[in-house]
């Protein structure tokens, strides 16, 4: 049983009508599914963005320009 056949109200909407309603539910979905995906790579980029200044931080705090440099500094 279908959503369409199992609801009394729904059940006497013509194949139209139900495409209609299912292309704006996808729709509406779809959207909601691409916000959260770019609110997902806003979160990456904020988080990247901090990663990048605290790298810069302690780069500069050891002296250092580069990542092997800072290995290297890490290891003495």
């Amino acid at each position: 049983m279908t959503i369409w056949e199992g609801d009394s109200i729904l059940s006497g909407l013509t194949a139209e009508q139900r495409a209609e309603i299912t292309e704006i539910w996808l729709r509406k979905f779809r959207g909601a599914q691409l916000r959260d995906i770019e609110d997902q790579g806003e979160a990456i980029d904020v988080l990247q963005a901090v990663v990048n200044f605290a790298q810069s931080a302690m780069y500069r705090a050891s002296g250092v320009r580069t990542p092997a440099e800072f290995e290297s500094w890490l290891s003495s």
